[in-house]
């Protein structure tokens, strides 16, 4: 499995290497049978737009992040060993920077490769759709005008960053320069990036765009019943902090 570990390190280096690579595969994985979970549960999608009025923010936040990942499967070939695997996903990463612009097929091309970066266009096509229905106040605004920025833009960035770092990971492993901790995967920087708009688009469905304005407002009924305001305060700052809703506590 692991064929392109192979150098002049010592067997306690390639294990060390070997053992970082297990864990974003184990992710990866709980990750896909996670969301088969709650496509099996949830029947009325997206959530954003279609819950019943009872699920709360985090449930929003997690729901659509699982509804988002899951554009990534059954796409053509697009294969999901490229875009989890560590030992396999350079190959994708070193398509994805060669192709510019960033330009997506809509359609399936039969390639791995190329299915492969439709599919997370997929992903990202999505996310647009929703953050242009509910007026996500951070969606940045997408098309061929002046200003305009295209809607892969973070996306690309960040793999334009995560790429030199594999390359010297992967010559490392062929020199005998000390060998680094693995860098994450493609899945994990999409994982973070689609973690990040899904709470966005989270708290302008269930507050609105002016998600500040209606915890204001929200905040003066309660105190009008003389409630306790502190569970609501606290809670809302911790899903404005939260970079990630399974660590909230």
């Amino acid at each position: 499995m692991f064929r392109w570990f192979k150098s002049t390190k010592t067997d306690e280096a390639i294990r060390a290497a070997v053992s970082q690579i297990i864990d974003p595969l184990a992710f990866g994985i709980a990750v896909s049978e996670t969301a088969a979970e709650y496509f099996r549960a949830q029947k009325n999608m997206p959530i954003s737009k279609f819950h019943d009025g009872e699920s709360n923010v985090m449930e929003i936040w997690m729901g659509t992040r699982l509804e988002a990942i899951s554009r990534l499967w059954n796409f053509g070939s697009a294969s999901r060993e490229l875009i989890i695997n560590p030992e396999t996903h350079p190959r994708l990463l070193d398509a994805i920077i060669q192709i510019q612009p960033f330009l997506p097929l809509r359609e399936v091309t039969g390639d791995e490769i190329q299915d492969s970066i439709s599919a997370i266009c997929r992903v990202y096509d999505f996310l647009d759709q929703l953050e242009r229905d509910l007026a996500v106040p951070f969606h940045s605004p997408s098309g061929e005008y002046p200003g305009s920025i295209s809607r892969y833009a973070s996306f690309v960035l960040e793999m334009q960053k995560l790429h030199p770092k594999w390359q010297a990971f992967q010559f490392a492993l062929r020199s005998k320069a000390p060998l680094p901790d693995i860098p994450e995967t493609i899945f994990n920087s999409l994982w973070r990036d689609i973690t990040f708009r899904a709470k966005m688009i989270a708290l302008c469905s269930k507050f609105g765009p002016s998600y500040m304005a209606t915890m204001a407002a929200l905040r003066k009924k309660v105190m009008e019943v003389n409630e306790d305001l502190s569970p609501i305060d606290s809670m809302f700052v911790k899903i404005l902090c939260a970079d990630d809703p399974d660590r909230i506590q």
